[in-house]
């Protein structure tokens, strides 16, 4: 380094330093706010306040209030509340469709029942008829004894 740029990097040193020293006694000399500008601060701290204690009651995490995310809310557990609920509903609905479902069932059942022993019971025109042949007796033998009625018969 040459001795020229050596002063002329102490001179531009010099001339920064001094300029900080300025701006600083500059920021140092401000005045006070005016009546205006005072209200201004006062209204925006209130209405962060208020802001905050919403999002307390609206049970945001402190860490998002510090981050100043106040308008969050507690929209998740929200959501949450809304999926559970719905979850309850549709298993409700279908449990009910199993239960309908049921009782149709045992209806029918009935109904098959209720045919089965009027089928059963002789009617006053199949107590008239007359007594069955013997060779319809014999054939009573179940599935072969239908066979075998054929066989004697011939």
């Amino acid at each position: 380094m040459t001795i020229h740029s050596e002063k002329n990097e102490k001179k531009a040193r010099n001339d920064k330093n001094t300029y900080h020293k300025k701006q600083g006694g500059k920021a140092a000399e401000t005045k006070p706010p005016s009546d205006e500008e005072r209200a201004a601060a006062e209204a925006a701290a209130l209405e962060a306040d208020v802001a905050e204690r919403r999002a307390v009651k609206a049970h945001v995490p402190l860490a998002s209030i510090n981050r100043g995310a106040l308008d969050e809310g507690d929209r998740d557990a929200a959501q949450a509340r809304a999926e559970e609920a719905q979850a309850a509903r549709k298993l409700a609905k279908k449990e009910q469709k199993a239960k309908d479902k049921a009782a149709a069932k045992a209806k029918r059942v009935e109904r098959k029942r209720a045919r089965s022993l009027s089928d059963s019971e002789p009617d006053k025109v199949q107590a008239t008829a007359p007594p069955p042949e013997p060779a319809a007796a014999e054939s009573s033998g179940g599935f072969f004894g239908f066979f075998r009625s054929l066989v004697s018969a011939h």
